[in-house]
């Protein structure tokens, strides 16, 4: 028999069927195989013990004011200048903005700022809504969540659950940070200043974009001094949050308040400074959560400076550029104590003794009643 050109001959035709079949079968246990072995580790994920580092509902329960922070917010047709990808892969757009300074009674030419904000890399062009955000000196950091909250950048609740959950020992100073029982590691990296941010900002990119800032502003010729002083840069950032809520801001008083804390280090005393005991109180017990009370006795072991030897665990605050030069750069001085009264004056001592004078004269403590002689 003759077969058209193409065509196969019966025998060939079954043969190939039967390996039409088995490649049918042999697929078919493939995705059952597969399909079993997802169930699996669907099974595994469902019944893998939750870990300890929860997702909470945060509410603001801090101190800082953030009732009248003023708005404002760019929006509206902003050009996309410019695309660009750090070096931790995150993208970032670039538009243009008129800084508000003023020079000679000129207004500053517009400048190109970077906002943060994740984006397609293949965007070339989009109307954004950006704000100018102010994050103070001497805030905490669920302040700056606050008031990053307030002004659109991000939910305070995520960015609590982001800074809480998230493991930032990429960034050096994160990681160089020793296991000291503190109760945040970014608690004192967040790095003050005037930012500008694309509203709904993912929180990751907003956290990352803040500790960047401080990476960069602790610069070569700092740590050399620090080093100098045999003072790492995370007892230099701790000392310099104290310094910072101690002081009230006060710039002329920094450099002595410094001094006073190095002193008692190097004298082995306690610090027994006010400000730690208080962030104990205002901040740990208001953002962690736990029915244990020991939880809450161990972190004032750790931070109340009238418990604990030496520096607390970690920073109390994102202290400012003076704060910190301060604490690498000290007055020199004797001074031991000080002590500020409802006079607002500043009073420093080298003794016990005139420490407690100093303590009388700001009406801080009773002075002592004059004993009548015997006769």
């Amino acid at each position: 028999m003759i077969y058209r050109s193409g065509a196969l001959a019966p025998d060939e035709r079954k043969k190939k069927m039967k390996d039409k079949l088995k490649a049918i079968v042999c697929l078919g246990l493939v995705m059952c195989v597969a399909s079993g072995l997802w169930a699996c580790s669907r099974e595994d994920v469902q019944t893998e013990p939750e870990s300890s580092n929860t997702t909470i509902n945060y509410v603001y329960n801090g101190i800082y004011d953030i009732s009248n922070i003023p708005e404002e917010t760019l929006s509206g047709e902003m050009p996309v200048t410019e695309i660009e990808t750090d070096t931790n892969g995150e993208t970032y757009i670039v538009v243009e903005q008129p800084v508000q300074t003023v020079q000679d009674g000129n207004e500053s030419p517009r400048t190109t700022l970077k906002s943060g904000g994740r984006i397609s890399e293949t965007s070339e062009r989009r109307n954004v809504e950006s704000v100018s955000v102010t994050l103070p000196e001497g805030a905490t950091m669920a302040d700056m969540f606050a008031i990053l909250e307030a002004k659109g950048v991000a939910s305070f609740s995520a960015l609590m659950n982001t800074a809480v959950n998230t493991d930032f020992s990429y960034f050096p100073l994160i990681g160089a940070q020793g296991n000291t029982g503190r109760a945040f590691a970014l608690e004192g990296y967040i790095r003050a200043g005037t930012y500008t941010f694309v509203k709904n900002t993912a929180p990751a990119d907003v956290i990352s974009r803040l500790l960047r800032s401080m990476e960069s502003f602790v610069s070569t010729p700092m740590r050399r001094q620090m080093a100098a002083r045999n003072m790492s840069v995370d007892e230099a950032i701790t000392i310099a949050s104290i310094v910072e809520i101690e002081s009230g801001g006060d710039v002329a008083q920094m450099a002595k308040i410094s001094s006073v804390i190095q002193n008692r280090l190097k004298a082995g005393m306690q610090l027994e400074m006010n400000s730690t005991g208080r962030y104990v109180d205002s901040v740990i017990k208001n953002y962690i959560k736990s029915d244990d009370p020991e939880t809450y006795s161990k972190y004032e072991e750790y931070y109340n400076t009238f418990k604990c030897a030496g520096l607390p665990a970690g920073p109390i605050c994102s202290p400012g550029s003076e704060a910190v030069k301060s604490a690498i750069s000290p007055l020199d001085t004797n001074y031991l104590y000080f002590c500020v009264g409802e006079d607002g004056i500043y009073r420093y001592a080298a003794t016990a003794e005139e420490h407690r004078a100093n303590l009388i004269a700001a009406g801080l403590v009773p002075a002592e009643p004059d004993i009548p002689s015997q006769p």
